[in-house]
């Protein structure tokens, strides 16, 4: 999957965006500038009512959008706008009620029509992922894992079936969780940016744990500080995060490898024992 592809091309940055905040212009106008910046992926948050699990920064995000009426439709019209001036990759990050509340089947359909490449429930443990990840291999969208800090047998379960890359929350960048999902999967694992996390040489130390980083609450910040300034402030960001990534990692293989080849694995998860 295009997902996959673009991690694999080196240390990925990933960053996410909260749909509709402050307004879905500014989102669009980010998201542009994120791809001029060399961004890997953008993951495009879709708004819900109680975001369990969030920082305030995307609370508030989130809560801006609600307040302003954005709906799915909206941010399904957004994708639309985007995919006529980008290929950049695109996922969806969201909770159960929000897919099933437009149905799930219509949902994915649509999204895949409109050329979203992954699904992040964030609600969903790997137990109940099947009703949504069966769908989304029908459609041919990537289900993403998140990972947190949990027993290694179940790691080993969540490895075995993931699909295009593997999200692990910034617990369990640091809980040893890396080194045993890669003993049963050759799928990208990315970082999540803990608190505090900002400066482009830390995201680049971040990044070297794993395949790459997805920064969310930073870029959420910078949004609400420069509202319609955003997109040129986080775009210089997101470029200077991207070469900081990209020139760690290029430093790493020529220490490591005299050839400064990178050798790109091609199973995927379902082809593992």
């Amino acid at each position: 999957m295009k997902v996959r592809h673009e991690i694999l091309n080196g240390k990925a940055v990933i960053a996410f965006l909260a749909c509709g905040y402050p307004n879905l212009k500014t989102t669009e106008e980010v998201a542009y500038a994120l791809d001029r910046a060399g961004v890997d992926l953008i993951v495009l948050g879709i708004p819900f009512s109680d975001p369990t699990g969030e920082g305030s920064a995307l609370r508030k995000a989130s809560e801006c959008a609600l307040k302003m009426a954005i709906t799915t439709e909206h941010i399904f019209d957004l994708v639309q706008r985007v995919r006529q001036s980008t290929s950049i990759a695109l996922a969806f990050r969201t909770y159960a009620n929000v897919v099933f509340s437009y149905g799930t089947v219509p949902f994915l359909k649509r999204a895949a029509h409109l050329g979203v490449n992954a699904l992040i429930l964030n609600d969903v443990p790997y137990e109940e992922k099947e009703e949504f990840a069966s769908v989304c291999r029908e459609v041919g969208v990537d289900y993403i894992s998140l990972v947190t800090p949990t027993s290694k047998d179940r790691l080993e379960n969540i490895a075995r079936e993931a699909q295009g890359f593997i999200y692990l929350t910034s617990p369990s960048v640091e809980d040893g969780s890396i080194e045993t999902i890669r003993r049963f999967t050759s799928l990208p694992m990315v970082a999540e940016c803990g608190a505090g996390e900002s400066q482009p040489e830390q995201l680049a130390q971040r990044a070297a744990k794993a395949d790459g980083i997805i920064i969310e609450s930073t870029i959420m910040e910078m949004m609400a500080d420069y509202g319609d300034n955003a997109p040129e402030i986080v775009g210089a960001y997101a470029k200077s995060v991207f070469e900081a990534v990209k020139g760690h990692s290029h430093l790493k293989k020529r220490v490591e490898s005299p050839t400064h080849t990178r050798v790109i694995p091609t199973r995927t998860a379902s082809s593992n024992p």
